[in-house]
This record gives structure tokens, sequence and C-alpha cells, in this order.
């Protein structure tokens, strides 16, 4: 609103050699001859539409100061969008080929700036709507490469004359926003599901890899319960830990056997056999996890069977179990975990950043788009889809809702620290609705754009 009532006020000069007495062409006049402009790159419709008016032979005409704000405004705000970094080649285009409509809307209600049910202002909204779900970048996926599709037939049929007026356009843009956008929500889910799996598989690795570490560091094992481990014990621990939790009777159940085993078969120590019953209730335990965790079946029955015969009857197969040890060491509990369950891979602690940067990304807020620049100028919107619990580890989706990134607290505080990324809030909330226009065309933009 701001820019068009500057636009009135300060009367721009008009085209040189307009006559004073120039009477001011009608509404009609105007569309009609905007209709019948050859319109030629590199130059104002404004400017071209002047030199129209005042090449009639019978009578020359001049546009009214409202109506050369109208033109005038709406070209800047055409030309923001065609500008904006943001928008794919394919929207840009689109939006390029409807200026000559959205000029006659704009001349037919002036109301652009005052009205928000303006269609002029329907359409800016809904192509500012496209921009978190269309992508600059070169390489895109099937969805993007559909959209793109979609955009291209949308403007062949303005070209061809299919659609005519922008309230038709802007009715089919919504469309194809709801559709990206339903396409981006499904996506981000099946992101952010694969991510919740693999922080409940992160914190039950962890969980593991201290209880054995309590346990086990700096000690020696029999060769009993090193064969349990490769067994697929440690696996069954994770597995419990996710499905059942740490406080589970099942989870502590399965540790119980290892401090057991541990115990029974201590170095230096004379071993006492077990009865039936206790015996046969440590196995029954044992049998019972490797049946929840299936790994080696034919190797765990003959590891229970030779088991019971050293519980039970001792001698000189118990001894062989307690002199036949393993040194525990951190290689060696790092060997139980490869090949277990994988993690995936985490990138190495990086240095830590400025508290100021470690701030700024606890204030995130799920849900948030923000502002990758990337090399060459380029630049896209990413959405934060998901931190943990603890919000020390965040996932980053594209605008088709794709897996973009998966960092810690540090990596992404250092992205924000390098101006990779950056907030939308921080660009100002100048929007193509809401937009005061700066007197240089140039950096004219848009709230996502760098140079709003």
């Amino acid at each position: 609103l701001s820019a068009l009532l500057d636009k009135r006020e300060s009367k721009p000069d008009e085209l040189a050699g307009t006559p004073a007495d120039c009477p001011a062409a009608t509404q009609a006049q105007v569309i009609d001859s905007i209709d019948s402009l050859p319109l030629r790159a590199g130059e104002s419709i404004l400017r071209q539409l002047e030199r129209l008016l005042l090449s009639h032979a019978e009578q020359p005409f001049s546009l009214d100061p409202d109506t050369r704000a109208c033109i005038g405004v709406s070209e800047e705000l055409i030309a923001a969008v065609q500008q904006d970094e943001m928008f794919s080649s394919g929207v840009r285009q689109l939006v390029s080929r409807l200026q000559v409509p959205f000029i006659k809307e704009t001349i037919s209600d002036p109301t652009l700036l005052e009205d928000a049910d303006h269609p002029g202002r329907r359409f800016l909204q809904a192509v500012e709507g496209l921009a978190p779900y269309c992508s600059s970048q070169p390489r895109a996926g099937a969805g993007m490469r559909n959209f793109a599709q979609d955009l291209e037939q949308l403007a062949n049929s303005i070209e061809g004359g299919t659609l005519t007026s922008i309230g038709q356009v802007t009715r089919q843009i919504e469309t194809l926003q709801d559709r990206q956008k339903a396409q981006f929500e499904r996506n981000r889910k099946l992101a952010i599901d694969s991510c919740t799996r693999n922080e409940k598989l992160r914190q039950a690795h962890q969980l593991v890899k201290t209880s054995l570490f309590e346990l086990l560091a700096g000690t020696s094992i029999s060769v009993t319960l090193d064969r349990l481990f490769h067994y697929g014990w440690v696996n069954l621990l994770i597995h419990t830990a996710i499905l059942h939790q740490q406080d589970s009777a099942q989870w502590k159940t399965y540790l119980r056997v290892v401090e057991i085993l541990l115990k029974l078969f201590q170095a230096d120590r004379v071993f006492k056999t077990l009865s039936e019953r206790k015996a046969g209730d440590l196995l029954k335990v044992i049998r019972k996890g490797f049946g929840d965790y299936p790994v080696h079946p034919d190797g765990t029955r003959q590891y229970i069977l030779e088991l019971r015969h050293a519980l039970t009857e001792g001698g000189e197969k118990a001894r062989r179990l307690i002199e036949d040890r393993v040194q525990v060491d951190e290689a060696y509990l790092k060997r139980l975990f490869v090949g277990q369950l994988r993690v995936d891979a985490a990138t190495p602690p990086s240095p830590r950043p400025g508290q100021a940067w470690l701030d700024l990304v606890a204030q995130l807020a799920l849900d948030e788009w923000l502002i990758e620049r990337q090399a060459g100028g380029q630049m896209r919107l990413v959405n934060l889809a998901w931190k943990n619990p603890r919000s020390d580890h965040y996932l980053l989706v594209d605008g088709s809702g794709i897996k973009l990134l998966e960092v810690d607290v540090h990596q992404l505080a250092h992205l924000f620290e390098s101006n990779t990324y950056s907030r939308l809030e921080n660009q100002g909330p100048v929007s193509y609705t809401h937009l005061t226009l700066p007197t240089t065309k140039a950096l004219c933009r848009s709230r996502w754009s760098a140079y709003h």
C-alpha cells in the first residue's frame, strides 16, 4: 500500500514529449492498448504503452497518475518474482507470462494492496506459497520433475488462451500447491519415522555399550560369555532396549544373564555346580533370548547343551571354560558392535561453535523453514522436520520432504555460523503482498531472499 501511495503522491515524470493538454485515456482504452502492444523485451510495459497512446493519429492520449502508478507497481511486483532465486525457473516463467493479465487486473481494480481479496493479490499469495515446495536446484527428484511439468502445462494453457484470467490461474496454482504440500507431508513423515527409529536405535546402542563397559571394562571374561556375545546377545540387548526400554523386567533379565555368567566363570575361582533347577532357570532365559533374536540357531543349541553340562557337572569342562579367557578392553567392546545392529554412521564430533550460534539453534522451532545458500549463489528453502528430545540431533528436509541433512547441534550451529543457513525471520517481514518497493529496482526481493 505504501508503495502504491508513494507512486501516486510523487507523480512520476511522464514520457518525454507528452503534450501538456493531452487527455487521459479511459480504462477501456488503456486495456485495449495493452492487448495490442507488440511487447519488446528489456523495456517496461509502462513506457511502451505510453508511446503507443501518444502515437494515435487522431487523438494522442496520456496515462493518469493513478493508472501509471498501478502499472508501475505491478511491473515491479512481477519483477520481484522473476528475480527471486528461491523460485524455480518454471515458476518465474509462469509469472512472466502472466505479466500482462496481472497489469490489466490491477488497472481494472487498483485496490491491489488495500484489498486482501483482490484477484491480483490472491495470485501473488498463491505464487508465494509455492516457494517452499519448488526447487531451484538442477538435480531434482521425480516429484519436482512432475511439478515442473505441471507448471509448463499451466504456462502453455495461458499461452494458448485456455486460461485467460488471473483468477483461473490462481485456482490452478492453489491446486498445485495443495498437491505439492501433500506430497511434502507424506515424504517428510517417512523421513521423520526413519529418524525416530534411528534415534531409538542410537539410544539403545549407547545404553548397551555403557552397561557392558561398566560390567566388563578392565576385566577378563570366560570364553562362555564371549561366545554368548558373538551368538547375538549384544543384538538382543539392543533389540530389547528398543522394544521394552531399560527399566523393563525383560531388559534387566537379559542383562542379568551377563552378570551371572561373569560371576560363575570368574578367574581363579573354584567352580561350584548349580542344581538342575537353578541351571534350568538360567538356561531357560538364555534359550528364550536366543529365540527372541535368533541369529545362529545351530550354534546356540550346541552352546546351551555345552553350558548345561558345565553348570550341572562341573569337572574338566567347567575348568576349561574358566581358564580360557578373553581380555576386555575398549577395542574388544568396539568389536562386539561391528556387524551387529547398525546405527547410521555419525559424522565425527565437530569443534564447539560459539555460544551465540548454539543459542540460535536452540531457538529453532519444528517445521520452521530455513534458507540454505549454496555455491554459485543458489538458494532454497529447507524445513526443520525433526529434532530429538535432547535437541542435539536435527533432521532437515527439502521442498519435496526428502531427507536432506541429519546433523548434531554443533554441526548445525556451524552451518549458521558460516552463513550457509539462516532463519527466514532474520530476512524481515517483507513479502510480495506486503511490499514496500525500494528505490533500486534490482534489490526488490521477497521475504525469502537475502536482499529484500
